[in-house]
C-alpha cells in the first residue's frame, strides 16, 4: 500500500457519492466493499449503533477472528446501550491491531464517530499481515472511518426525521379523518386503513370491549383477509390482545410461536395465520375500552417500539373521536325523542281540545241558532236555553282553563310544586266524574324549577292514563317528604292492568305513557315503581315515584 492519498481521495469521493442514497443500511453495504478492495482486506465487517442496530460484514475468515470480532463488536453494542460514549477531549483515536500469525491475518478495529467524539459503532478489517499498514495508511482509515461515522450519523438522523415527519403526517391526516366524520362505521374504517398502511401490516383490527368487561368484539379490520377477522370474538383471559385489555399494556410479540401468550386457537377459528402482532390498549378516562391490533408485519424484522408509540398516539385519538362520535349519537337520539315527545304532546293537544272545548263551543254555537229562532216563539223556553248555554259556556271555560294550566302552570314556577299540585286537584274536581283526593305535605326543601316541572309532568302523564283506561272513580295524589328522598304516588281504584305485558308490548303501540314516566324520572335520578291489580276486591294500580335529594343538590335550591 503506498498510494495512501490516492486511496484516501477515492475512498472519500465515493462516500460522498453515497451520501446521496440517504439510506444507512445502502450507504454501509457499499461502503464496506469500497474498503474491502482499497486495503485489500480478505473480510470486513462494520457495526452501526441505530434502531434497529445495522450489522455488515463481507469476506470470510477463521472463527476464531470471527468470533473475535463478534466480541469487539457486542462490547461496543453494551457500552452505548448503557449511554452516549463520548470520547475525551483532545484524545486520539487508536486503532486496535491483533496478529493472527498461523493464518497470516492482521485484524484493525476503529471505532466509528460522530463530531470525531461521540462513538457510533465500529469497523473491522482482516488483511494479511506480510502488506505494509504503516502510519500513513493508519491515518489514512481513520480518516475513513471518521467520514464513514459522520455520513452514518447524518443518514440516521435524517432517516429518523423523515420517519418522524411521516408520523407526523399520519397523525395529521388520523387526525383529519376522525374529525371529518362522526359516523362512527366511517371513522373506524379510516382508522384500520391508515394503521394498516402507515405500519406496513397485512391487517389491521379494532375490538372493543363489551358490556361484561370480559369479551372484545372485532367491529372493524383493514386488509385482504379482513372478512376472516370481522365481527369475531375473543375472551379477555385469552391470547394476545385479552393480555393487552387485561393489563393496559401495549405488546409486540414477532414470533408467536416463542411467546405463551399467543393463542393458536384463535387462528383455528378465525382461518387467519398470525405471525406477529402488534398491539395497544384504547383507554378513555383511565379506563380501557378496547385494543388497536396490527399483524403480520410485511416489511424489516418485525414490529418495534416506534411502531407501539405511533399505533398508542392513533389509539388515544380514536378513543376520544369514539367517544364523540357515541355522544353525538346519544344526542341525535336525544332530538328525536324531543321531536317524537313535541308531536305527541301536539297530538294530544289536539285531541283534548277536540274532544273538551271545541265540542262545548260547537254545542254552544247550535244552542245560539237554535236560540235564535225559539225566543221569537216561546219566550221562556228561551230562558230555559239560555241557562243551558251559560252551563255549556262555563263548562267550556273550565276545561281551556284546564288545558292552560296542565300546559305549564305559572304558579309551579312562582309558588312551587305543591302549590301547583293543589291547583291541578281543583281544576281536575271542577271538571271530571273522577274525584281527585290529594294529600301535600309541605316541602322542606325548594325544589329546582325543572326538576319540579319533571314531577308535574308524571303525575301529569298518570292521571291522562288513569282518565283514559282505568275506568275508576277515586283517585289520591300523595307527596312526603322523608329528609332524604321525596316520594310522590298516584293511587286509583280501577280496573288495573298486567305490567309486563303491557311494557312488553311497547314495541308494537303508539302509547307510551308509562316509558315516558319512566325516561322522566330517569332525568332526575329517580325511580318509577308501578303496581296494579286485576282481581279480588282491591283493584286499582299505584305509581311510586321516589327521587333521592341529599345526594342530588342539583335538584334543590338553596
Amino acid at each position: 500500500m503506498t498510494d495512501t492519498e490516492g486511496i484516501n481521495n477515492a475512498i472519500l469521493s465515493q462516500l460522498i457519492e453515497l451520501a446521496g442514497a440517504k439510506d444507512l443500511d445502502v450507504i454501509l453495504s457499499q461502503a464496506l466493499p469500497l474498503l474491502a478492495s482499497s486495503f485489500q482486506a480478505q473480510l470486513g465487517s462494520v457495526f452501526f449503533q441505530v434502531a434497529p442496530p445495522q450489522f455488515q460484514r463481507i469476506g470470510q475468515a477463521p472463527s476464531s477472528l470471527l468470533d473475535q470480532i463478534d466480541q469487539i463488536e457486542q462490547a461496543v453494542a453494551a457500552r452505548l446501550a448503557e449511554g452516549t460514549w463520548r470520547i475525551a477531549d483532545g484524545a486520539s483515536v487508536a486503532i486496535s491491531r491483533r496478529l493472527y500469525p498461523e493464518q497470516n491475518l492482521l485484524l484493525l478495529n476503529i471505532p466509528l464517530l460522530k463530531k470525531t467524539q461521540i462513538v457510533v459503532g465500529s469497523l473491522s478489517l482482516a488483511i494479511s499481515s506480510e502488506n505494509s499498514f504503516g502510519e500513513a495508511e493508519e491515518k489514512t482509515l481513520i480518516a475513513i472511518a471518521q467520514g464513514i461515522g459522520q455520513l452514518g450519523s447524518l443518514t440516521a438522523e435524517l432517516m429518523t426525521t423523515q420517519k418522524r415527519y411521516r408520523e407526523l403526517d399520519l397523525l395529521r391526516q388520523t387526525s383529519q379523518a376522525l374529525t371529518a366524520t362522526l359516523d362512527i362505521g366511517e371513522l373506524l374504517e379510516k382508522v384500520m386503513h391508515l394503521t394498516a398502511n402507515v405500519l406496513a401490516a397485512a391487517t389491521a383490527s379494532l375490538l372493543l370491549l363489551d358490556e361484561s368487561g370480559q369479551e372484545l368484539s372485532s367491529v372493524i379490520s383493514h386488509g385482504p383477509q379482513r372478512h376472516l377477522l370481522y365481527k369475531q370474538r375473543v375472551s379477555i383471559q385469552e391470547g394476545v390482545v385479552g393480555w393487552v385489555a387485561r393489563n393496559n399494556q401495549p405488546a409486540i410479540v414477532n414470533n408467536v410461536e416463542t411467546d405463551p401468550r399467543f393463542s393458536r386457537q384463535i387462528d383455528t377459528r378465525t382461518g387467519f395465520l398470525t405471525a406477529s402482532i402488534a398491539a395497544v390498549p384504547l383507554t378513555l378516562k383511565g379506563k380501557v375500552i378496547g385494543v388497536l391490533e396490527a399483524l403480520n408485519k410485511q416489511t424489516g424484522s418485525g414490529f418495534d417500539d416506534d411502531d407501539l408509540r405511533l399505533m398508542a398516539s392513533m389509539a388515544t385519538q380514536a378513543a376520544i373521536a369514539l367517544e364523540n362520535a357515541r355522544l353525538y349519537q346519544d344526542l341525535r337520539e336525544e332530538h328525536d325523542k324531543i321531536i317524537t315527545a313535541q308531536e305527541n304532546e301536539r297530538h294530544a293537544l289536539a285531541r283534548i281540545l277536540h274532544d273538551g272545548a271545541i265540542q262545548q263551543f260547537s254545542a254552544i254555537s247550535m244552542s245560539l241558532d237554535y236560540l235564535q229562532k225559539l225566543i221569537k216563539v216561546d219566550i221562556e223556553e228561551a230562558d230555559r236555553e239560555i241557562g243551558s248555554i251559560q252551563a255549556l259556556a262555563h263548562k267550556g271555560a273550565q276545561q281551556a282553563r284546564l288545558v292552560l294550566f296542565e300546559l305549564r302552570p305559572i304558579v309551579l314556577e312562582t309558588e312551587g310544586l305543591i302549590s301547583a299540585l293543589e291547583r291541578y286537584v281543583d281544576q281536575l274536581n271542577n271538571d271530571s266524574s273522577l274525584q281527585v283526593q290529594a294529600d301535600l305535605t309541605p316541602l322542606s326543601i325548594v325544589l329546582d324549577t325543572n326538576v319540579a316541572g319533571t314531577i308535574f309532568s308524571i303525575i301529569q302523564e298518570a292521571v291522562n292514563n288513569v282518565k283514559k283506561h282505568a275506568q275508576a272513580s277515586q283517585l289520591k295524589i300523595i307527596v312526603s317528604d322523608q329528609s332524604d328522598r321525596l316520594l310522590v304516588q298516584i293511587q286509583d281504584d280501577g280496573l288495573g292492568f298486567d305490567v309486563s305485558q303491557v311494557e312488553a308490548g311497547y314495541a308494537g303501540r303508539n302509547s307510551l305513557g308509562l316509558l315516558n314516566m319512566k325516561e322522566r324520572a330517569a332525568l332526575i335520578e329517580g325511580g318509577l315503581a308501578i303496581a296494579s291489580e286485576t282481581q279480588g276486591s282491591q283493584t286499582g294500580t299505584a305509581i311510586t315515584l321516589s327521587i333521592p335529594l341529599k345526594a342530588n343538590k342539583i335538584f334543590t335550591k338553596n
